[in-house]
């Protein structure tokens, strides 16, 4: 599948392409992203965990059964230390430069003791590999503004500032 081989010096011994079946394996490692999210961003994030997960599952479900939806799956000893999910767009865009298409980032946790050990660049590089694999030609992803860790990591492998998403709430 064009999965690159783990090349950090890291307990992970596999990071592999996952399916449905594979979901609920990742819901702690949502549920720390969401937490972290609730805790620095400065506006209002779902408060319910069981909602959070329940509408986040359902969400993964749907992208993987139609296709459009790449799940990645870092193991240590069977058990998943982080994983990354991403959004396939086939095609043109029509304000970004991607002739070919593009994948989303959707989401891309790593656990807390597996971080800085080289899991999340695992992680992106096996969704960059795939993306490649497929013919699509370039990377998308978003992470709350106030999420500087996640800003730095991805802009030093990369990414570059390019949009701002804002909300409005209480229509």
């Amino acid at each position: 599948m064009g999965v690159p081989k783990a090349t950090y010096d890291s307990p992970v011994t596999t990071i592999r392409m996952g399916d449905p079946a594979d979901l609920d394996e990742v819901q702690a490692l949502w549920l720390t992203l969401h937490h972290h999210d609730r805790e620095i961003c400065e506006v209002p994030v779902q408060p319910d965990d069981a909602v959070s997960w329940r509408v986040r599952r359902d969400h993964y479900a749907a992208l993987l059964q139609d296709g459009t939806g790449l799940l990645f799956l870092a193991e240590e000893v069977g058990r998943a230390i982080g994983y990354a999910f991403a959004i396939l767009n086939t095609g043109k865009d029509d304000t970004w430069g991607f002739e070919n298409g593009w994948a989303e980032i959707y989401s891309l946790s790593v656990a807390e003791g597996s971080r800085s050990s080289g899991v999340g660049t695992q992680l992106l590089e096996a969704v960059a590999a795939e993306t490649r694999a497929r013919g699509l030609d370039g990377l998308e992803v978003a992470t709350m503004t106030t999420n500087t860790g996640a800003i730095r990591f991805y802009q030093e492998r990369g990414f570059e500032p390019a949009e701002i998403v804002l909300l409005r709430f209480g229509l």
